[in-house]
């Protein structure tokens, strides 16, 4: 995809879109990597995680808004007010998304729950989670996050852990600040039908359910 990417940005023979799907795609492979060298490790940080998911998606979106005020030849001002609001899009996007690991159904999520737990990943809920809880909860949460086939009764009970020590009102806080800032930065436009979308957008971002 990210290939195909760089071929469309190529067509449109414009240097500076040429480079910023570059530098995404760039940052996405930095991305990946971090996540992958840290994979099952529950001393990541909190600002380890947001360094990942900045990479992965943040600049994603960022640079989707970017290029699209390039191609609308937008004044610096415009498209650097895009920019950040894609980024803060972004970053409530993947603290949402890796919310739902926790707090959705299977059948709604289209994926397993829990999957992105036994891939390694850590996300903030459990991050937050492990630095709030007890040391015999820590433990506990531990012995079952290094547990590449914990069972399905066990997730429930780490997920209880979580809920119990903050980990899911902290990350949905954290998302909903994001979203708040992406808002903001959209003050600055009259109103209007494309104004009101990126509204909505935002909103989606943090209230959707798969």
């Amino acid at each position: 995809m990210l290939a195909r990417a760089l071929g469309i940005a190529a067509r449109t023979e414009n240097p500076e879109i040429i480079r910023v799907i570059s530098e995404i795609t760039e940052c996405m492979c930095q991305g990946e990597i971090q996540q992958l060298t840290r994979k099952g490790d529950v001393s990541l940080t909190e600002q380890e995680y947001m360094e990942v998911i900045q990479r992965k998606t943040g600049v994603l979106i960022q640079g989707a808004c970017r290029t699209g005020a390039i191609l609308a030849a937008a004044p610096p001002e415009v498209e650097q007010q895009l920019s950040d609001y894609g980024c803060q899009l972004g970053l409530a996007f993947q603290i949402t998304d890796d919310l739902l690991d926790y707090t959705a159904e299977t059948a709604t999520l289209g994926k397993t729950v829990g999957a992105d737990l036994k891939e390694g990943k850590l996300t903030l809920p459990v991050i937050y989670a492990l630095r709030k809880a007890s040391e015999q909860q820590r433990n506990q949460m531990i012995q079952i996050i290094k547990n590449e086939t914990f069972s399905a009764d066990d997730f429930r009970r780490l997920v209880k852990m979580i809920e119990a020590n903050g980990g899911i009102a902290y990350a949905r806080h954290i998302a909903e600040t994001y979203v708040q800032s992406a808002k903001t930065l959209m003050e600055i436009f009259p109103a209007s039908r494309t104004k009101e979308t990126l509204l909505m957008i935002a909103d989606y971002a943090l209230c959707r359910n798969a």
